[in-house]
């Protein structure tokens, strides 16, 4: 059990509840919309059998940690290419047989690019920050570190980290302004997918980002269709910047 993630849950769910809009410009979604998108997944899960789950941008491990809270068991991959975060996801994996970490990229080709490294490793990225991620979301932008870390494409790593075969994946994609890339990288895997959980930004806060809208146009001409949409980040003003869809693919 990791106290430190419990404690800051309860801090942020008290600033929620007691102090809303106290000196944050940024605020996390309720509860509401959180455990919302869990029963979302749960039933996911349940309708499409799914058996393995591949988690991209995996951080310090709290989706695996929830997939497992909801009673998911089968097999969980994890890609995070962070140094401090992939610590703390090793962490929280190391006694789950069945749950198997990697600290790199994935995306569409095998190769070494520039990591932008920031404040709160969740924002951690291949893209820059633009003008709206400083004056938004202030200081957790702040120490502009950057590291050359290797990518991979995920179907040339498949035959060594995948124990199994399945045809029945949920594929969770949170690589901030990377997704498409990640997704492109999966090859023959595609016909596979069966749900995507995405992270989306209404606002751009990276330079160089695609839309939400060109993003969701992507995906429904690779046959998903969006299932549910829900906010995860809002402006001080409730103004959303982003929120994660869940989309499934279309039966042909």
């Amino acid at each position: 059990m990791n106290f430190k993630i419990i404690i800051n849950e309860i801090k942020d769910l008290v600033e929620e509840v007691f102090f809303p809009h106290a000196r944050r410009a940024i605020i996390r979604s309720n509860r509401y919309y959180g455990n919302l998108k869990i029963m979302q997944i749960r039933a996911a899960l349940h309708l499409a059998k799914i058996d393995l789950v591949v988690d991209v941008g995996a951080n310090s491990g709290q989706f695996g940690m929830e997939m497992r809270r909801i009673g998911f068991e089968g097999l969980l991959l994890s890609f995070e290419p962070g140094v401090d975060a992939f610590q703390q996801l090793s962490r929280n994996a190391k006694d789950d047989k069945l749950w198997k970490v990697f600290n790199y990229a994935l995306g569409a080709e095998n190769k070494q690019a520039v990591f932008q490294i920031y404040h709160d490793s969740r924002l951690n990225s291949f893209l820059e920050g633009n003008n709206e991620s400083s004056t938004r979301f202030k200081d957790k932008f702040n120490f502009g570190q950057e590291a050359t870390i290797p990518i991979k494409r995920l179907d040339t790593v498949w035959p060594e980290i995948a124990v199994k075969k399945s045809d029945a994946i949920f594929l969770k994609l949170d690589t901030q302004g990377y997704d498409l890339e990640v997704y492109k990288g999966i090859g023959y895997l595609k016909g596979s997918v069966d749900y995507i959980l995405i992270e989306l930004s209404i606002i751009p806060i990276y330079k160089n980002m695609l839309s939400y809208i060109e993003v969701l146009k992507f995906f429904e001409t690779e046959g998903y269709l969006p299932l549910a949409f829900f906010p995860v980040t809002r402006h001080s003003d409730n103004t959303i910047i982003e929120f994660d869809c869940l989309m499934k693919k279309k039966i042909m």
